[in-house]
């Protein structure tokens, strides 16, 4: 398949160590809507031995380097990349927990072998034309929303807006698990939940039954396909070289990355 930038579209969720019980839940929603997606690794689970099998999902790495920047004791950045890196030996794509990013990061992430890395949140309402760039040897893709900073800058844009042509970006999209789990429609409700994270059944009883997330996610998944987009995982990022050039994008001549 020739990739269109103007009418493919990017899913990717962060793992953020949900339970079994929540990623069950995220799986069968995958399947019924049937799509490719890049899923972001934090813990082992026995999950993932069917994640691997399943072709529609992409398995990148979601390390934590938090207790770095904390001062807390505990493996440097190599380890914290290589011990999450055992889990997906041949993953390819990886997002900082907490978007942690800084150059000595991404050179760790090229030796492990990392091509794509999702650190970079870019709102589009804010008018910009920005392409992939590649640093240190490891292409940086640009994403243009995430559910849990969608609420916290109180955004109101509908799924339909991120369809639009009225700006120029990747579609490239960030959600978690838990968050559609429990339908969240502002971060209260997470905070919550994070007092029992791993209960499912304490969970259960916080999902919002109103409009929320989910509601938000289907509703941009539907739209998609109505107008024909096609679901592609982030690793696709390495077919988009042709002739030295973007394929079908509209964004100008020469424009190549890989």
């Amino acid at each position: 398949m020739t990739p269109d930038i103007n009418k493919d579209i990017f899913f990717t969720f962060d793992m953020d160590w949900a339970c079994d019980g929540v990623l069950d839940f995220f799986y069968n929603l995958i399947c019924r809507l049937d799509i490719n997606i890049t899923l972001n690794v934090t813990h082992d689970t026995p999950l993932l031995d069917i994640f691997k099998k399943d072709e529609r999902i992409e398995l990148g790495l979601h390390p934590n380097f938090n207790k770095l920047l904390d001062g807390i004791d505990g493996p440097d950045k190599n380890e914290v990349i290589h011990d999450i890196k055992k889990l997906v030996p041949d993953a390819v794509t990886v997002r900082s927990h907490s978007l942690v990013k800084s150059s000595v990061i991404t050179a760790a992430f090229c030796e492990s072998e990392m091509q794509f890395e999702l650190n970079s949140y870019i709102p589009p309402q804010q008018g910009l034309c920005l392409f992939p760039w590649k640093f240190e040897n490891v292409l940086q893709i640009p994403f243009i929303f995430e559910d849990d900073l969608y609420f916290t800058e109180k955004l109101s844009f509908s799924p339909g807006y991120y369809l639009t042509n009225d700006f120029k970006m990747f579609r490239v999209f960030n959600f978690h698990p838990v968050h559609l789990y429990l339908n969240c429609e502002n971060m209260d409700r997470y905070q919550k939940a994070k007092t029992d994270f791993k209960n499912i059944h304490y969970l259960e009883k916080l999902r919002n039954t109103g409009k929320g997330i989910k509601d938000f996610f289907e509703e941009l998944v539907s739209n998609a396909f109505a107008q024909g987009y096609s679901f592609r995982q982030i690793r696709d990022f390495r077919e988009y070289k042709i002739g030295g050039g973007y394929a079908n994008c509209g964004f100008g001549k020469n424009k190549g990355f890989l």
